[in-house]
């Protein structure tokens, strides 16, 4: 029987998250352009999708891969799942809040995560071992994300959840998760995520000693809750 592969440790992914983020920031929100599903998709999404499949591949020939831009497979063993930019709504418009997002799933759950914001230089990543966070930010209020419209059920769901709390409603799965991580976000609340948007967030936060729930699940979107601390 042949040996397990190695999993790679969060130190080997850092220099793919960096090679990442410059790459994006090169390129810029050139030629933004609307999916079949509404939401943009730049030049540099479909670059930095190659850039970061190319090197995950190199790191772990033995993992699929799946791309929100070019798809892929999940897989019953271990897969790669890349957001080349998470939050590029706020990228087209010229604004921070994105961030390149790479997770590697292991029977689906999370085992290895990286968050790069190339327009801050902060970077997040976790593995089995712990997790690497920037300074934390002083304590914000509650942030929920997802896809929109929302249905009728998940703004009761945002709404009772919501009861006590200081909510902000934010762009970016990712970045969410990794603000519960790091202590700069008290809780989160994801909705319709696809496991590239919330595999990284979700690596980092239980490798903080967080927790996340599956509120429910619909295919492969995931609606999810995590705290921190």
């Amino acid at each position: 029987m042949p040996d397990a592969p190695q999993i790679p440790g969060r130190e080997a992914l850092a220099p793919i998250l960096e090679a990442a983020g410059a790459e994006a920031l090169r390129l810029g929100p050139r030629a933004p352009r609307r999916k079949p599903d509404g939401s943009w998709v730049t030049d540099a999404d479909l670059a930095v999708a190659e850039l970061l499949s190319a090197a995950c591949r190199e790191l772990l020939p033995e993992a699929a891969v799946l791309e929100e831009e070019r798809g892929g497979r999940l897989g019953a063993g271990l897969c790669w799942a890349i957001d080349p930019i998470d939050g590029t709504s706020a990228f087209v418009r010229g604004e921070a809040r994105w961030c390149v997002s790479v997770a590697l799933l292991e029977r689906g759950r999370p085992v290895l995560g990286g968050i790069v914001q190339p327009s801050t230089g902060w970077m997040w990543t976790a593995d089995a071992t712990g997790v690497t966070l920037p300074k934390a930010r002083a304590p914000a209020r509650a942030v929920a994300t997802g896809r929109l419209p929302m249905s009728p059920r998940r703004l009761l769901r945002v709404a009772r959840w919501a009861v006590g709390r200081r909510l902000d409603l934010g762009g970016s799965a990712a970045l969410a998760l990794a603000d519960v991580a790091t202590g700069s976000r008290s809780a989160a609340m994801i909705f319709g995520g696809a496991i590239w948007d919330v595999g990284a967030g979700w690596a980092l936060v239980e490798a903080a000693g967080g927790r996340v729930e599956a509120v429910s699940l619909s295919g492969h979107r995931f609606d999810l809750r995590a705290t921190c601390r």
